[in-house]
């Protein structure tokens, strides 16, 4: 049996120190990013967000108690929408590139 939620926006919040933005667009373009809270990654640099799974489950979790215990497998996935190079440069037509991340833990709740 398998469940799907979104992550608490008050959870990312704490965790990137990004607020949710107020708006959404169709698609993210070099006008739009003022709008958005924007990371951004040097070439061969890693970007990390470690989410608290507990925190994260909570939306999920059925109102009748906690999660059974069992063996889990716990499943974050993303859509990154990227912009390369500059506004004005080679690339500003080529926006935005998607990138889904996804990535599978093994857990236990005892």
């Amino acid at each position: 049996m398998g469940s799907s939620f979104f992550v608490p926006g008050n959870v990312l919040t704490e965790v990137t120190g990004h607020e949710k933005a107020g708006i959404a667009v169709d698609k993210f373009t070099w006008a739009e990013m003022k709008y958005f809270p924007i990371v951004t990654i040097a070439p061969g640099a890693d970007f990390r967000v470690r989410l608290p799974v507990a925190e994260s489950l909570v939306s999920g979790r059925p109102s009748n108690g906690d999660i059974p215990p069992g063996e889990y497998d716990v499943t974050f996935s993303t859509t990154l929408e990227l912009l390369a190079g500059e506004a004005n440069g080679n690339w500003k037509d080529f926006a935005p590139m998607r990138l889904v991340v996804t990535t599978t833990a093994k857990g236990t709740q005892r």
